[in-house]
């Protein structure tokens, strides 16, 4: 998971030296708003309040891109964004190691066979993956 910023936000506002300072900035609120950190090797989180929410990936990374706020997704979401230096990425010596996904779907009581094999799939297939 990464943090990142449009050069046009952080001229406005500047870049967070630590997630404490998150406090003084804007959000773009993706699935969840608390965003997992690492400092000397012990996990901590810092919960986010924004005004911009959005379970859309691409559609955050365009708010991100227009300096509405800090963005903090999968790194994998957005690589090429990075590498194209359209966002700039904040807060890496406190980077999670972790990373983020959900599987939805709507009964464990009566889940067809089909969709059990599916994520059982899928978590076989990410169980190691790294971002």
């Amino acid at each position: 998971m990464v943090a990142a910023a449009s050069k046009g936000y952080l001229k406005k506002y500047g870049a967070p030296n630590h997630p404490k300072d998150l406090i003084n900035h804007k959000y773009i609120i993706t699935n969840n708003g608390i965003w997992h950190f690492n400092e000397g090797g012990k996990e901590f989180t810092v919960k986010v309040k924004g005004r911009w929410k959005s379970n859309n990936a691409r559609a955050s990374i365009e708010a991100c891109k227009q300096d509405i706020g800090i963005i903090y997704l999968p790194k994998s979401s957005f690589l090429k964004t990075l590498e194209n230096k359209e966002l700039f990425p904040l807060l890496q010596n406190f980077s999670s190691t972790g990373s983020s996904a959900w599987i939805i779907y709507p009964n464990r009581e009566y889940l067809p066979l089909r969709i059990r094999h599916t994520i059982d799939f899928l978590l076989k297939h990410f169980e190691s993956w790294e971002e």
